[in-house]
């Protein structure tokens, strides 16, 4: 039976310090149609291509400051090489990122208008067909300021 109390006694502090958050709020996600149709060679050259795939707006007014991130991927098509590819975001309307990362994040306090861009890079003989993937994009409450 002690060991049902101690459980009780974590468990109960973990709830209310919770419920004194809320949830970032990401909305009008809009993808691009370039992302449907990249670029990817094969013709025996290789390129590198920044492509804007999507528009977001994040916004916590509930809470001190938010982080948002967006981790890089692979795009995939079950046969071919897979096409590794880094992600940046810049305000929306500005000029493309030069900068990639792995693993790209904010830290904001107000509300953010966003362009997300990826950055691949592809194999000289890069195969033809359907590449895909999806980005992941989080938003987590900061307790605290950035």
């Amino acid at each position: 039976m002690e060991r049902l109390v101690a459980i009780f006694v974590f468990l109960i502090p973990l709830l209310v310090a919770k419920s004194a958050f809320a949830l970032p709020d990401i909305s009008n996600v809009n993808t691009r149609t370039v992302a449907t149709n990249l670029e990817l060679d094969g013709d025996g050259q290789t390129g590198t291509y920044t492509v804007l795939v999507a528009d977001v707006t994040v916004d916590s007014p509930s809470a001190p400051s938010y982080t948002i991130s967006i981790p890089a991927g692979d795009l995939t098509s079950g046969v071919a090489p897979v096409i590794g590819f880094q992600v940046a975001a810049v305000t929306s309307g500005s000029a493309p990122p030069t900068t990639f990362s792995s693993n790209w994040e904010l830290c904001s306090s107000q509300e953010e208008d966003l362009d997300i861009y990826i950055q691949y890079t592809t194999a000289t003989l890069q195969d033809p067909g359907t590449y895909t993937h999806s980005l992941f994009l989080s938003a987590v409450d900061n307790p605290g300021s950035c």
